[in-house]
C-alpha cells in the first residue's frame, strides 16, 4: 500500500519540476484503492486513464463501490469512429453529464476515462454549450421551455417513455428518461406550478419515489442549434469544398436532423477544440502501463479505416458519399498526446 510519505511528495514539491513516479507490480483492480489514499492527502484533480473499455468498466465498478466523492466517468464510444452508427445513448449522456459537472464543480475531482476518449477532440470548452436544467418542486415554470430543452438536447418525443433519451407530454404531465436516473421521471404540473416530481416504472406506469428537485442533463454531445448548424455548414464547405449537394449528412444537419454517426464530424461544429484534460486543473495523471502501445495500434486502425472511407467515396456513384474527416481532425496527434501527458505529475 502507498505510504503517506510517498503521496506527500506530490504536495510538498518546491519547484515547477514535474514529479514522475512509477508504481510496478500493482494488481489489476487495486487502482481505486490507490486513488482513495491519494485523495486523503491531496486536494487536486486526478485523471485515471484506462487502457480500454474492459479495464475502464472494471475500475468503474470498484470506484462506484467505494463511493468516492466527486468521481466522474467519461467513457469511450462503443462504435468505430467512421461507422454510420451513433454510440449508445447511455454513453453519450454520461459523457455530457461529466463535462457539465466538471465545469460546475470547483473542488478537486476524479475522472476515469480511457486512452481513446482521452485522445479524442471535444467541442471547445469555451463554447459553454452544455448546460443542465434544474427544477424544484412547488416552483413555477413554463412547460414549453422544458419541452424545448428536451427537444434541443437530444431527447426523442415518443408515445411512451421506455429508455434513456425518451420524453412524452400528456396534458400537464411531462415524462422523460435521463442518464443517472434508475427510472424515468414524471413532472406533474398544475398550471405553471410543478407540484410533483417522481419516478415511475416504464412498464406498469406506476409512480414511486418523489423528489424535491431534479436535474435534467442533455443526452447528446451535439446540440443542433442555429449557431452550430451554421458553423458546421461553413466548416464542411471549407474542409470538402462545395460538394454539400452530394452529402446526406450536410442535408440532414442543415435541417436540424441528427445524422447516424454524427459524432464522427463533431470537430466541424466548433472552430476550436478541447480534450478532457481541458476540464481539469493541474491534474495528477494515473495511466495504465500499456496505454501508449494501445494508442499506437488504435491510430494504425483509424488510418486504415480512413483510407477505406476515401476508397468508398471514390467508388460511390449514388450520391451517398461519406466525407470522412482526417484522423488528425478527430484525435490528437500521438506525439502531441505524449507531450501533453508528460506535462502532468
Amino acid at each position: 500500500m502507498l505510504t503517506k510519505e510517498f503521496i506527500s511528495e506530490f504536495s510538498v514539491k518546491k519547484s515547477d519540476k514535474k514529479i514522475k513516479k512509477i508504481l510496478s507490480n500493482i494488481p489489476h483492480g487495486s487502482e481505486p484503492l490507490i486513488i482513495s489514499e491519494i485523495k486523503k492527502y491531496l486536494s487536486r484533480d486526478i485523471i485515471l486513464i484506462a487502457e480500454n473499455s474492459k479495464r475502464y468498466n472494471q475500475i468503474k465498478d470498484i470506484l462506484n463501490f467505494l463511493n468516492l466523492e466527486d468521481c466522474h466517468f467519461f467513457p469511450e464510444y462503443d462504435t468505430n469512429i467512421y461507422d454510420r452508427i451513433s454510440p449508445n445513448k447511455n454513453i453519450k449522456s454520461e459523457r455530457v453529464k461529466t463535462l457539465i459537472n466538471l465545469q460546475e464543480n470547483k473542488g478537486p475531482k476524479l475522472v476515469l476515462t480511457t486512452a481513446q476518449s482521452s485522445i479524442q477532440y471535444l467541442i471547445d470548452k469555451g463554447e459553454g454549450l452544455y448546460k443542465k436544467l434544474s427544477l424544484d418542486k412547488d416552483s413555477n415554470y413554463n412547460s414549453k421551455d422544458i419541452i424545448k430543452f428536451l427537444s434541443d438536447n437530444g431527447y426523442s418525443k415518443v408515445s411512451y417513455v421506455r429508455e434513456i433519451g425518451d420524453y412524452t407530454v400528456r396534458g400537464g404531465i411531462i415524462d422523460y428518461y435521463s442518464h443517472g436516473s434508475n427510472l424515468p421521471i414524471r413532472l406533474d404540473f398544475f398550471g405553471d406550478k410543478l407540484e410533483i416530481i417522481r419516478q415511475f416504472d416504464p412498464i406498469t406506469q406506476i409512480s414511486s419515489t418523489e423528489f424535491e428537485y431534479v436535474d435534467i442533463y442533455p443526452c447528446h454531445e451535439i446540440i443542433l442549434n442555429k449557431k452550430l448548424i451554421e458553423r458546421f455548414r461553413s466548416n464542411f464547405n471549407e474542409e470538402f469544398g462545395s460538394k454539400n449537394k452530394e452529402s446526406k449528412l450536410y442535408e440532414s444537419i442543415s435541417n436540424a436532423v441528427l445524422y447516424p454517426g454524427i459524432e464522427s464530424w463533431l470537430p466541424l461544429f466548433s472552430d476550436n477544440k478541447s480534450t478532457i484534460f481541458d476540464y481539469l486543473k493541474n491534474p495528477i495523471l494515473i495511466i495504465d502501463n500499456d496505454v501508449i502501445d494501445y494508442l499506437e495500434n488504435f491510430k494504425e486502425n483509424i488510418n486504415s479505416q480512413f483510407i477505406n472511407r476515401l476508397n468508398f467515396d471514390e467508388a460511390e456513384k449514388s450520391g451517398d458519399k461519406y466525407f470522412a474527416l482526417k484522423p488528425d481532425k478527430i484525435f490528437l496527434d500521438l506525439n502531441n498526446y505524449k507531450n501533453l501527458i508528460n506535462d502532468y505529475d
